[in-house]
C-alpha cells in the first residue's frame, strides 16, 4: 500500500510539474534586470539626472548606484536550481550602453553571487533576436557552432526568458521559446517548497532526478 501510495504521489507530482515551468529540460534561462531580479521601488519616469550625470554616477559608484533596488528571494532560489542541474543563466536587459550592461551584471554578482552571462541588447524588440540567435548558435554542448557545421542545436523550448514585459513574453511565445513571469517563477518556488512533492523531498522519500 506505501509503495502505490509513493508512486500515485509521485505521478501527481509529475502532472504539476508538466504544466509550469518545464524545469528539467531547460538549457539556458534568460533575466531581464529591471523588476524581475532588480525591483525597484521608485516607478517615477524620470531619475531627475541627465544622461552625462547619469553616466557619471555610474562610473563613480558602480554596481553600488543600484543598491536601491531590492533582489527577489524566489529568483534567487530557481538561480541556485539553475545551477544545481547545470542550466546556464544569463542577462537579457536592454540598455543603452555598455557600461549599463556591465554594472547590472556586476551589481546581479554582487547581490545574488552568479555572474550571468551577457546577451544585453539596444531595445526591448531586441530581445526576441537575440533569443534566436541563441539558438542558432549554441549546440547543447555549449560548444559555438561553425556556419558550415551541422548539429543538434537548442531547442527554443530549452531556452527559457523571465520577463515583466507581457508583449516581449507573448512574441518569444509565438516563436516557441519558453517564456514566463517572475511571478510564475514565484509559483514554481513556492509549488516546490508547499506541495507534497516539497515534504517529501525533506523526508528523504522523493528524490529529484
Amino acid at each position: 500500500i506505501l509503495k502505490e501510495r509513493k508512486r500515485v504521489i509521485i505521478n501527481f507530482l509529475i502532472i504539476i510539474q508538466d504544466n509550469m515551468i518545464n524545469f528539467k529540460k531547460l538549457k539556458i534561462v534568460l533575466f531581464d534586470f529591471d523588476d524581475t531580479i532588480a525591483l525597484h521601488s521608485d516607478h517615477s519616469h524620470s531619475s531627475g539626472l541627465s544622461e552625462s550625470e547619469f553616466y557619471s554616477q555610474l562610473l563613480t559608484y558602480g554596481p553600488a548606484f543600484f543598491n536601491n533596488l531590492q533582489t527577489n528571494k524566489h529568483m534567487r532560489m530557481f538561480m541556485d536550481l539553475c545551477n544545481k542541474h547545470g542550466i546556464r543563466m544569463g542577462l537579457i536587459s536592454y540598455a543603452s550602453s555598455n557600461i549599463i550592461m556591465q554594472t547590472r551584471i556586476q551589481w546581479v554578482y554582487q547581490k545574488y553571487g552568479y555572474e550571468l552571462e551577457n546577451y544585453c541588447v539596444g531595445s526591448r524588440e531586441g530581445k526576441l533576436d537575440m533569443l534566436k540567435a541563441i539558438q542558432q548558435t549554441y549546440w547543447k554542448g555549449n560548444k559555438t557552432v561553425d556556419p558550415n557545421d551541422t548539429g543538434i542545436l537548442y531547442s527554443p523550448r530549452q531556452i527559457l526568458i523571465i520577463d515583466d514585459v507581457g508583449q516581449t513574453l507573448q512574441e518569444a511565445a509565438d516563436n516557441n521559446f519558453s517564456a514566463c513571469t517572475p511571478m510564475e517563477v514565484v509559483n514554481f518556488i513556492e509549488d516546490r517548497q508547499n506541495t507534497i512533492g516539497g515534504n517529501l523531498i525533506e523526508n528523504g522519500i522523493y528524490q529529484e532526478n
